[in-house]
């Protein structure tokens, strides 16, 4: 379950790191593309997922509390800072010029896949 979250965090992380630099550099409007709006989705459920998942600095641990302390003090800002719809706001008080740079706040979590690829780069059983 933890690789199949993973993996499905990662496309989102990677597609807005694809789509949001490509529509500010062309001008495109793309803040209510698809593949933006799934990756909110995917961003608002990765918060309490997170807060329960059971590694805490590359250990493995079953102690609710210092996972969620652990969370709280490392990702929970950056999380809730990338998942935050910024964009229907700026919308809705008409600063629509403002969006495309709002939505680079969501590129954050590029830090994600560092921390997925130190944890599979440390658990695999294969030597490099």
């Amino acid at each position: 379950m933890w690789w199949c979250w993973n993996l499905i965090l990662s496309c989102a992380i990677f597609a807005n790191c694809v789509i949001i630099p490509y529509g500010i550099g062309f001008e495109q409007i793309f803040w209510n593309h698809p593949a933006i709006i799934i990756s909110w989705i995917i961003y608002a459920f990765d918060i309490p997922i997170r807060a329960r998942t059971a590694i805490v600095n590359g250990e493995l641990t079953t102690d609710s509390q210092a996972i969620f302390r652990f969370y709280i003090n490392k990702w929970l800002i950056i999380d809730v800072i990338s998942m935050f719809p910024f964009e229907y706001f700026l919308v809705a008080t008409r600063n629509k010029e403002l969006v495309p740079y709002v939505l680079l706040l969501r590129i954050l979590k590029l830090g994600r896949l560092v921390e997925i690829s130190e944890i599979i780069r440390n658990n695999t059983r294969f030597s490099y």
